[in-house]
């Protein structure tokens, strides 16, 4: 996995368990979100004890509460920023909600049965973390054109609509711009070391259509070079309807 973007997981997290002033990963995310809480209540006048770990009581009070955004926010967030561990604690959720427990391999497998029960062909696809950071992940470009299609039906809309665009949201705000592709491209990017991919939509001028698309590189490549390969891609893609001319396509007799 990417070592710079792996940590420790909690159902309490602040600034998804990164250290803003050390800029490093924090190794208990409760403690150091619990921390953050206290050092907000002393600047306040709010006396508090120090931040600790333990077993929460039988009947803890309740002192405030706080409605979540709408599903259709969080997974707009997490695909146009590609946030990591959004995508890592939705995993989880999964897991407690179609099993009861809230492990990794349960969400993994909520995850899997419902993309079948949805028509995504899983043929070769292999998960073992939420977020996708883990070298033993296998996906295919067939499942992530399929996942991608689902998106046309009412319900999952955000699959399309929370995709970030070419020169103005998201991983792909800084990429593209004073090209063809922007504002027009709309993709969910992911690049680590060797391995990188893109999937998305180009909306052409002069109502040519909109064609989708997916791609998946993997090699010893570095994480510049993956930039470069799937902004090739994305050139491509751009040219559409453009095609070799014909005698490049079909054999000679």
């Amino acid at each position: 996995a990417d070592h710079t973007q792996v940590g420790p997981l909690g159902a309490l997290v602040v600034d998804d368990g990164f250290d803003l002033t050390t800029e490093t990963l924090v190794p208990d995310p409760a403690l150091a979100a619990a921390a953050t809480l206290s050092a907000m209540l002393t600047a306040r006048g709010v006396a508090v004890g120090p931040p600790s770990t333990g077993t929460a009581p039988p009947t803890p009070t309740e002192v405030a509460t706080l409605q979540s955004a709408p599903l259709s926010d969080v997974a707009t967030e997490l695909l146009s920023a590609s946030d990591n561990a959004t995508a890592e604690g939705l995993a989880l959720a999964v897991g407690h909600e179609t099993s009861g427990s809230g492990a990794t391999a349960a969400g993994l497998a909520g995850i899997m049965s419902w993309l079948t029960g949805a028509g995504v062909d899983l043929t070769d696809v292999a998960l073992v973390d939420g977020s996708g950071l883990s070298h033993d992940n296998r996906v295919t470009c067939n499942a992530l054109f399929q996942t991608l299609e689902l998106g046309t039906r009412p319900r999952l809309r955000a699959i399309v609509d929370g995709l970030s665009i070419a020169a103005k949201r998201g991983t792909l705000a800084d990429r593209f711009g004073g090209t063809s592709l922007a504002d027009r491209f709309f993709a969910k990017s992911g690049t680590l070391t060797g391995s990188a991919g893109l999937a998305g939509l180009f909306d052409p001028a002069g109502g040519t259509g909109t064609p989708r698309f997916a791609g998946v590189f993997n090699g010893g490549f570095s994480r510049p070079d993956g930039y470069t390969l799937t902004d090739a891609l994305a050139e491509a893609v751009a040219a559409y309807p453009q095609s070799p001319p014909a005698d490049q396509l079909v054999p000679p007799p």
